[in-house]
């Protein structure tokens, strides 16, 4: 009887031991699939930091361009306003190169790349600014000799063969990336499937060795029974099984290995919404902390950090996506360009009407936002093609360049026509292009699905590289324009140089006639001065005319001291040029030289935000705070008007500010 008693425990034992051994194996095996899906989002990330490079090398690729199209305006007219893509380009290219850097600080081979990417460019943009400084001292002949030296050329091709080379290195970088991502994924299936045919293959022997039993094991059954609930998986009080049926608790802890191992199944296959059969709402409580508690939690984590991959992946796909549109329609029109990136976007993002409006460029009347391209089922809503600045919704967001998302739409905002009837979105996205805190439009985009954050996000990263491209290629339209201009000019030029050649050489034939006939001296003289004094009128006339060109530009220029405790009061000497006086339709009596001339004019409202930027710049030493800012001012009629000032300061070597200056001028007369 002892040794009959005594081979029942080692029994019982020897069953234990085994759904011990079970429940360890598929423990460690969802823990080995936990740590491969870590190694899968890790490697995700770097695939999305490989995509993020080849657009980060992308932007510097079209800032450089910006510095060129920029620098070429300005060599063709003189006109300092032309330099503003190429001032920006400046502002804007070392923080470009430190962030590619930075994405590449584990690659010893691409660093040495970016570093001689970095002295190349440093190079170029002192090229750049070298030419510049040729055309504004030695002319616009001297510029065409710089020009033709190659110099600059010789630099874009080093740049251009190094842009190429990161980017051949990251796009081989991406494609093992890939191929390790398929392998961990095949390494986690092949685990799954082992460690549910060893768990299976254990449950088995221990299922066998209970039916081989002769005696009734009540309390071995209770026990298994017990342990199933608190190791595997607990049905609740709604399932209880009679623990005194062998045969009943054994199918019960056979079903529920087999529910965890067809859980387990379907993780494997990448079916991360699949639900464990047997627990319900009313028992998920019991299994919280059981092997079914603990892949539930698995497979909740593995879930969200698939969906984070997936969209991380969504948003950098198609980065690299609207990369290559951008780039293909570089040279485009504006109105191409914006239709091919409005009809992609809306299609990529799953949305179903959109509009991009860019700022107008018409210096003779106010500024306004053209509607320059549009996609949608029915354009009633886009009959209006030109929308004033702080007018609705588009043209509040262009003003505070702030995003608006709206999923309780104004009555009749806009309305989708379709097959089925016309029917309302439910979402509204509306962002604005800025680049360099420098507004160029808005892009509106609509939706029956309300956008996700991720999907805002990617719109938002988006559309600083939109803005680039619309800027640059606004510079090359405005470029090829001046370039005909000058043509036409350059030919009126050598039309009045071959007249006056020829009246040289008149005037020449005349002075060797009243050198034969000296007896007509007198009259021949008058005649002389008569026709030099005439052709001086007419070189004066020209010389007026190119005066009076240079003084096209609408903005008055200001100039102050600046006191040495940075303490302006209300006398501080201000000095505003004629053109100021102009504009204000103030006299210099009414607006004399001091500070409480503008001061008190600047709407209350503004004063703060006016004030705030000119004192944040005049106390950054370093010089890199702008002062750039909007506002209202009275004019002499009483009516305040929008006015722009922009201002750089001289300092002293140790940055202290000495004097400040700038330019004033309407909004709709900025360029």
């Amino acid at each position: 009887m002892f040794r009959q008693t005594t081979k029942q425990n080692r029994s019982q034992n020897t069953v234990i031991y085994l759904l011990y051994a079970s429940i360890i194996v598929t423990i460690l095996s969802g823990i080995f699939i936990n740590l491969n899906s870590r190694n899968l989002s890790n490697n995700g990330r770097a695939i999305a930091q490989t995509y993020e490079i080849l657009v980060n090398i992308e932007k510097i690729n079209s800032i450089i361009r910006e510095a060129e199209s920029g620098q070429r305006g300005f060599l063709l007219t003189g006109n300092p306003a032309y330099l503003d893509p190429y001032n920006q380009a400046r502002n804007t290219i070392d923080a470009a190169l430190r962030n590619l850097d930075k994405m590449i600080s584990n690659n010893d081979t691409q660093k040495k790349r970016v570093a001689r990417l970095k002295t190349n460019v440093k190079y170029k943009m002192n090229e750049l600014n070298e030419v510049i400084l040729v055309r504004n001292t030695k002319g616009f002949e001297a510029t065409l000799e710089a020009v033709a030296s190659d110099k600059g050329k010789n630099f874009s091709d080093i740049i251009s063969s190094i842009l190429a080379e990161i980017e051949d290195t990251e796009k081989q970088l991406l494609e093992q990336r890939n191929q390790t991502a398929i392998q961990n994924a095949e390494y986690s299936g092949i685990i799954q499937i082992l460690s549910v045919t060893f768990s299976l293959a254990i449950s088995f022997v221990a299922i066998f060795t209970i039916l081989n039993e002769r005696a009734k094991r009540i309390e071995s059954f209770a026990k298994i029974d017990q342990q199933t609930k608190d190791l595997v998986m607990d049905l609740g009080a709604e399932q209880q099984i009679d623990k005194q049926n062998e045969e009943a608790v054994l199918r019960n802890l056979i079903q529920c290995l087999e529910n965890a191992k067809n859980f387990i199944q379907q993780i494997g296959d990448g079916n991360y919404d699949v639900e464990m059969k047997g627990i319900t709402p009313q028992n998920a409580h019991l299994n919280t902390r059981n092997l079914a508690g603990e892949l539930i939690n698995m497979r909740n984590k593995m879930r969200e950090v698939a969906e984070k991959e997936k969209q991380r992946n969504w948003a950098t796909e198609g980065l690299a996506k609207f990369s290559d549109i951008l780039r293909q329609h570089n040279n485009s029109e504006i109105k191409e360009l914006a239709e091919a990136i409005l009809s992609n976007l809306i299609k990529y993002i799953g949305a179903v009407q959109g509009g991009l409006y860019i700022l107008e460029e018409n210096p003779h009347r106010i500024a306004q936002l053209e509607l320059v391209a549009c996609y949608a089922f029915e354009r009633k809503k886009y009959k209006k093609q030109f929308i004033e600045i702080g007018e609705g919704l588009i043209g509040q967001t262009f003003l505070e360049r702030q995003t608006v998302f709206m999923t309780d739409l104004p009555p009749n905002y806009a309305h989708i026509v379709s097959g089925l009837g016309t029917t309302q979105p439910h979402c509204l996205l509306i962002v604005p292009l800025v680049i360099n805190q420098e507004a160029y439009g808005v892009l509106e985009i609509l939706s029956y699905q309300v956008l996700q954050p991720y999907q805002i996000d990617f719109v938002e990263r988006l559309t600083e590289s939109i803005t680039s491209t619309i800027v640059s290629a606004r510079g090359n339209a405005r470029t090829k324009y001046l370039l005909v201009e000058l043509q036409r000019q350059t030919e009126q030029l050598r039309a009045q140089e071959e007249e006056m050649r020829q009246n040289a050489e008149e005037l020449q034939a005349t002075q060797d006639e009243m050198q034969r006939r000296q007896n007509a001296l007198e009259q021949l003289k008058a005649n002389l001065e008569k026709e030099i004094n005439q052709r001086t009128q007419e070189l004066k006339t020209i010389a007026d005319r190119y005066e009076l060109m240079a003084n096209t530009i609408p903005q008055g220029f200001w100039e102050a001291k600046v006191p040495q405790d940075l303490n302006f009061n209300r006398e501080t000497e201000f000095w505003w040029n004629d053109k100021v006086y102009q504009i204000l339709g103030y006299t210099q009596e009414e607006f004399p030289n001091k500070m409480s001339s503008w001061s008190d004019r600047i709407h209350p409202e503004d004063k703060s935000k006016v004030f705030s930027a000119f004192m944040a710049h005049l106390k950054d030493q370093t010089g890199k705070t702008p002062y750039e800012v909007t506002y209202r001012l009275r004019m002499k009629d009483g009516n305040y008007h929008t006015f722009y000032t922009k201002g750089t300061t001289l300092r002293a070597e140790d940055g202290t500010p000495i004097k400040v200056g700038g330019v004033i001028g309407k909004v709709e007369n900025v360029t």
